[in-house]
C-alpha cells in the first residue's frame, strides 16, 4: 500500500505546474532511452518471452488549437485520418508492440497525427531492434497495413520474421484463394465456440509457396520465399453473408430512391441523360448489384411563348425530352470468396495452425489499445505542449505494463498451484483480470490516531484473502500491516 498523505512542506510542492514540469522532465531525460530501459529490465526479471510480437497503431484525438511552431519539440499535432471518427479534432497517432506472453507491452511511441500506419510499422520495427537487441528470432505480426514491400523489406533488414494479414485489395490475395478454391482440401485447423452459446467455428486452410520481391530501406530489391496460408472461416462467412444480405438490401434502397428523384427531372439531350448516368454509377459504388440504364426519348408539349388564346390552326408548340431510370442485376461473383483470409509469412517452420493461432493473439495489442483508450485515459487530454503529450504516452505505456503484469503474474501462480480466487460475482476463476484483484482491496482503509503524543496508523478490513493475492504477486504478506509511529508535530 503506499502512503499518498502529504505533509507540511511538501503539499507547497504540489501546485498545478506540478505535472507539466514532470512531462517535460520525462522528455528531456529521453523517452525512448527510459522505456527501452524499463521494458529490458521487465523482460529479464519477470522471464517475459518476446517469441511473438503483436504491433498496431491508433490514433489519440486532442482538444485545442495547436497552431504548430516549427521550434517546438515532439510530436505534430494535425488532422489526419481519425480512427475515433471524430475528423473535426487533431490528434497523435500511438504505436505499440506487445509480446504475446501476458499482452506485456514491449515498446510503444507518439507520433505525428498523420502519420500513415505504413510508416508507423516502419519506424517501430526499426526502434525494437535498436533499443530491445535481446530480440532475437522474434516473429512480428501485424494487421493488412504491415503487408507491403517497404513494411516487409524492413523485416527483413533488421532479421525479423513476420506474419502479416493480406488486404483485401491486393490481387496476390485474390490469386491464392481462387488457387484454395480450384485445389481444396482444406485442412481443419481450428475448431473453437462462437459469439453466441452453443455456436460453434471452424477454420480450414492450406499453405502455398511463392516468390516475393521487398524493397529493403537502401532501396534495392530483394527476392525472398514467402509462405501464404489461405484461411477459410465458418464464423466469417457468417458475418459476411448477414452483412452482404443487409448491405443488397442497403443498395436496392439507394436505387430505389435514386429513381424517385430522376422521375422529376428531364434532360434534353441523350448526352445529358448519359453523363449523369456516370456521375450516379461513380457515386454509388455498388458492389454486389451491376447497375444498368434505362434513356427513354419522348414527345412533349410545351408552352407556348406568347400570351393568349392561340390562332385557329396554330399547332401547339412541341419538342423531345429524355428520361433516366436505373436498374439492378444481382452479381453472381460476390459470395465466392467470402469467409477468406490470407496470412503471409517467412517462417516456414511453424505449421498452419500455429501460424493461424499466431494471428489470431493479435487481440492482445487491440485489447491493450482499447484499455489505454477506455480506462487509462480519464479524461480529455489538455496539454499545451506536444512534448507533454509524447511524455504522457509514455505515462501511459508504463500503466498498460503495470496493468498486464499484474494479470500475467497472478494468473501465473494460480495456474501453477491449482487454485481460484472470486471474480466477478464472487464466482471462483483460475483467469481473474487486474480490474478484478484491484477490486477485491476496496474498503481497506487507514486510521490515523495519536496516542499519547505519537501519530498511530493502523490498517482496516485487512482480510485473509488479501493476504493470499499478495503472496500470488510475490509481494510481502505484510505490506498493509505496517504501522508508521511518528512524533506528533503539534501539541494538539
Amino acid at each position: 500500500m503506499v502512503n499518498c498523505s502529504l505533509e507540511r512542506g511538501e503539499r507547497e510542492q504540489f501546485t498545478d505546474d506540478r505535472l507539466a514540469d514532470t512531462l517535460d522532465h520525462l522528455y528531456k531525460t529521453g523517452l525512448e532511452l527510459l522505456c527501452s530501459a524499463i521494458m529490458r529490465e521487465g523482460i529479464e526479471s519477470f522471464g517475459i518471452g518476446g517469441d511473438f510480437l503483436h504491433q498496431d497503431i491508433t490514433s489519440i484525438k486532442l482538444f485545442g488549437m495547436y497552431e504548430g511552431n516549427e521550434e517546438e519539440m515532439g510530436p505534430e499535432v494535425t488532422n489526419g485520418f481519425s480512427k475515433d471518427h471524430r475528423a473535426d479534432l487533431k490528434q497523435v497517432t500511438l504505436s505499440m508492440a506487445i509480446s504475446d506472453d501476458g499482452g506485456i507491452p514491449i515498446l510503444g511511441r507518439i507520433d505525428n497525427g498523420n502519420r500513415s500506419d505504413h510508416e508507423a510499422n516502419r519506424f517501430q520495427i526499426t526502434d525494437l531492434r535498436k533499443y530491445i537487441p535481446a530480440l532475437k528470432d522474434a516473429t512480428v505480426v501485424g494487421d493488412c497495413k504491415l503487408f507491403d514491400t517497404k513494411s516487409i523489406g524492413v523485416c527483413i533488414k533488421n532479421s525479423f520474421h513476420f506474419i502479416p494479414l493480406v488486404p483485401e485489395r491486393s490481387s496476390l490475395r485474390q490469386k491464392m484463394i481462387n488457387r484454395a478454391m480450384e485445389e481444396g482440401g482444406l485442412a481443419l485447423l481450428k475448431e473453437e465456440n462462437g459469439r453466441k452459446k452453443g455456436e460453434k467455428g471452424t477454420s480450414h486452410g492450406i499453405s502455398f509457396f511463392a516468390n516475393y520481391e521487398a524493397e529493403l530501406p537502401s532501396g534495392k530489391k530483394r527476392v525472398i520465399p514467402m509462405r501464404f496460408l489461405v484461411i477459410k472461416s465458418s464464423q466469417l462467412s457468417s458475418r459476411h453473408e448477414k452483412k452482404g444480405k443487409k448491405s443488397m438490401q442497403n443498395e436496392v434502397s439507394q436505387r430505389e430512391e435514386q429513381n424517385s428523384t430522376l422521375a422529376q427531372r428531364a434532360f434534353a439531350c441523350i448526352e445529358d441523360a448519359q453523363r449523369e448516368f456516370e456521375k450516379i454509377k461513380k457515386r454509388l459504388k455498388l458492389k454486389y448489384h451491376k447497375i444498368s440504364v434505362y434513356i427513354e426519348e419522348r414527345e412533349v408539349v410545351k408552352r407556348r411563348s406568347k400570351k393568349g388564346r392561340p390562332a385557329q390552326g396554330e399547332e401547339a408548340p412541341g419538342g423531345k425530352e429524355w428520361s433516366l431510370q436505373l436498374g439492378m442485376q444481382a452479381r453472381e461473383d460476390t459470395s465466392d470468396d467470402m469467409g477468406y483470409v490470407v496470412l503471409a509469412t517467412n517462417r516456414m517452420d511453424l505449421t498452419d495452425r500455429e501460424v493461424l493461432n499466431s494471428y489470431k493473439a493479435q487481440y492482445t495489442v487491440e485489447g491493450g489499445l482499447k484499455w489505454l483508450k477506455g480506462s487509462a485515459l480519464v479524461a480529455p487530454i489538455f496539454l499545451k505542449k506536444p512534448k507533454r503529450i509524447a511524455a504522457l504516452g509514455f505515462v501511459f505505456l508504463l500503466s498498460l505494463l503495470v496493468n498486464n503484469l499484474v494479470q500475467r503474474e497472478i494468473r501465473t501462480s494460480l495456474k501453477e498451484k491449482g487454485e481460484k480466487i472470486p471474480g466477478n460475482n464472487n464466482v471462483m476463476t483460475s483467469q481473474p483480470t487486474t480490474q478484478v484483484v484491484f477490486r477485491t482491496f476496496e474498503g481497506i482503509s487507514l486510521l490515523s490516531q495519536l496516542v499519547d503524543g505519537k501519530l498511530m496508523r493502523t490498517v482496516i478490513n485487512f482480510k485473509p484473502i488479501h493476504r493470499r493475492i499478495l503472496s500470488l504477486l510475490n509481494l510481502d504478506k505484510n505490506l498493509y500491516l505496517q504501522r508508521s509511529l511518528k512524533k506528533s508535530p503539534t501539541s494538539t
